[in-house]
């Protein structure tokens, strides 16, 4: 039967486990045919006879009907191999090409081009969806592969592996006082694998409190995900996820296809851990209470209490513990070297891994840097007025918004003013103002439509803002792979991490005095409430406070490349300026009109990140970044 998979670059199979390929004896490949390969015909489908698919796994794509091969007389060659154990246990490398443009080389090549398509063409997408059989013939595995869009025939072989002992191609040592468990078996990873993926699974095991002797162990989910290419650096990547409380499992499941065609992957494997507290590691410190219809300082304080009937030590869940956690991953894969890849928060935590445990750190790259010597508390409704003002200057000097959009902000602070005192009105004026702030944060995409919807709900037309308030407010996706509980936000670590190592140093009537002095009292309620929240749910939450050292900055030479949006309110321009005063090897690099997480969707950053890790004693190529102009604002 065959299985409609995605693919827009070389694709590998799950595997059971990866073993060395030193170690491990190779398996007996026998092709269908002569020495000189030539084709022995397989039957394809017809034009009459339709293409059956399985159901697909979720997430991906499928076509919307049964798909016609165009090609009824197309050949494949089926490479068939002896010595494999089973189907599931096998890496599949993919040759696209016809049956008549195979040489001798078929099995010293990886990719092969045909029918005048070359590998760049498969690498950019061009076979974006495959599909696959793979079948037990009389103890010998055949598998083939067809691209249901075009009807080219195409070459598979399978390199299968003898799994002996507990080889692992990386990890599954223990040392010191954290324990590794894995790579596991890929069945038994706690999320669906894409098929075509090689990735292993496995829990860290470290205690959940390093300054008490007695402390109960905690265990933290982890997940490598395989580079396919043939050049595979020893260095993987580690990603450091944001929030805090934000799971780097939930990332990936959310959009498996993205970190596959990030460049970066293609040479390095990427290793995922779901912080402690977070995703799927235990316990977590996700807030159910949330999801019930009561106010939020009731729910979040029923999560408080039921987190401390557990026996969880809420001071525990901080940046330093986390970094210490980290590091304790790094010596139990015994790498000699990896990098850094952090967002949002997980910059915050990589800078704490090299400050604390530079041990074998090779680089840093920092997107949206959230550096430790931040005025958190006191900045954080002024950098959401400064990213307004930015908007709000960057229309008055295109002569196309402005002619379109004149006086924007005045007639925002009216309409705000509007819809806040309208008892029926169709939003609260705060809610436009909270749509605002996220699509800033969210990039260009979104910021040049902003003028556009401000003055479509000054004219009382909303199409525009539920369409943005829908994306930025809808439901969690992360969980769709599993049909299981939102494993992508965890409140009670976001407070526990917050709380003692952010508002636990700042000062609520100063956060306040900053407010009044730079924000119109038009939009102070809306953007003044989530710090005057913060330090109401940080009386009550109980983490303490932490060192002293978790309030001031991260000296390192480790090289670092430091990215930040110019639009972003989160972790504005400037904190990323700071961060680079006291990081002696860095390389900033500020994006015209984007916004935050800019690994999302800004190719000039992907490209950065890239040669960056290639080579991070040279500054990446700056020609894409000069390249970028502010935002194109949309007009009627």
């Amino acid at each position: 039967m065959f299985i409609v998979a995605a693919a827009g670059l070389l694709i590998t199979a799950c595997s059971d486990s990866t073993t060395q390929a030193t170690e491990t004896p190779a398996p007996t490949i026998r092709a269908a045919a002569t020495p000189t390969l030539e084709p022995t015909p397989i039957p394809m489908p017809t034009a009459a006879t339709q293409l059956e698919a399985e159901e697909p796994a979720a997430g991906d794509e499928t076509p919307a009907e049964s798909t016609d091969f165009d090609t009824p007389d197309s050949e494949v060659i089926v490479l068939e191999i002896v010595n494999a154990t089973d189907l599931e246990i096998c890496d599949i490398a993919i040759t696209l090409s016809s049956a008549e443009e195979l040489g001798e080389n078929i099995l010293e090549e990886v990719l092969l081009p045909g029918d005048g398509l070359s590998t760049t063409d498969f690498e950019t997408g061009l076979y974006d969806l495959l599909a696959f059989d793979c079948r037990e013939d009389e103890g010998e595995v055949v598998a083939e592969v067809y691209d249901v869009q075009l009807g080219i025939a195409a070459i598979v072989w399978r390199i299968g592996e003898t799994i002996a002992g507990d080889e692992t191609r990386a990890g599954g040592q223990t040392s010191g006082s954290a324990q590794f468990s894995g790579p596991s078996r890929a069945a038994d990873c706690p999320f669906d694998i894409p098929f075509g993926l090689v990735m292993d699974c496995g829990t860290l095991t470290v205690p959940e409190n390093r300054t008490k002797p007695d402390s109960p162990d905690i265990e933290l989910a982890v997940a490598i995900l395989r580079a396919p290419g043939p050049d595979v650096q020893p260095d993987p990547i580690v990603y450091l996820a944001g929030g805090p409380g934000g799971s780097a499992l939930a990332d990936f499941i959310v959009e498996p296809e993205a970190w596959v065609d990030y460049p970066f992957s293609r040479r390095r494997d990427l290793i995922f851990i779901d912080q402690r507290g977070t995703g799927y590691s235990t316990p977590t410190l996700n807030c159910t209470e949330l999801e019930a219809e009561e106010p939020e300082e009731e729910a979040e304080l029923d999560c408080r209490d039921r987190l401390l009937a557990a026996g969880i030590d809420l001071s525990a869940y901080n940046t330093a513990e986390n970094a210490a956690d980290i590091a304790a991953l790094a010596e139990a894969l015994d790498y000699e070297s990896w990098n850094l890849l952090g967002i949002s928060y997980g910059t915050r935590l990589a800078l704490v891994v090299i400050r604390d445990h530079p041990q074998s750190v090779r680089s840093v790259v920092l997107d949206s840097p959230f550096p430790p010597n931040a005025a958190t508390a006191e900045d954080e409704s002024i950098n959401t007025m400064e990213a307004f003002r930015l908007l709000f200057d960057d229309c008055a000097s295109d002569p196309d918004c402005s002619a379109a959009f004149p006086d924007l902000e005045a007639v925002l602070l009216d309409t705000v003013v509007r819809l806040n005192e309208t008892p029926d009105a169709e939003i609260y004026g705060d809610d436009l103002v909270d749509t605002i702030e996220q699509a800033l944060k969210t990039g260009e995409e979104y910021i040049t439509r902003l003028p556009m919807m401000i003055y479509q709900v000054a004219e009382d037309d909303f199409e525009l803002y539920e369409e943005l308030a829908a994306e930025f407010n809808g439901e969690e996706t992360f969980a769709r792979f599993q049909g299981e509980e939102d494993r992508g936000d965890s409140e009670g670590m976001y407070n526990s991490v917050m709380c003692r190592d952010e508002y636990a140093f700042g000062d609520p009537d100063l956060a306040e005095q900053l407010a009044l002095a730079e924000i119109p009292e038009e939009f102070l309620p809306a953007m003044i409430f989530t710090t005057e929240g913060m330090f109401q749910t940080c009386a009550e939450w109980g983490a303490g406070t932490a060192a002293s050292l978790e309030n001031e900055p991260v000296i390192s030479d480790i090289p670092t490349l430091i990215m930040v949006g110019e639009y972003d309110p989160a972790t504005p321009p400037k904190w990323g300026r700071l961060a680079a005063e006291t990081l002696s090897n860095s390389y900033y690099f500020e994006f015209p009109g984007s916004g935050h997480s800019l690994l999302s969707d800004t190719e000039c950053a992907i490209q950065a990140t890239d040669e960056f890790f290639n080579d991070p004693t040279r500054e990446p190529d700056r020609n894409c970044l000069d390249e970028m102009t502010g935002p194109q604002f949309e007009a009627p």
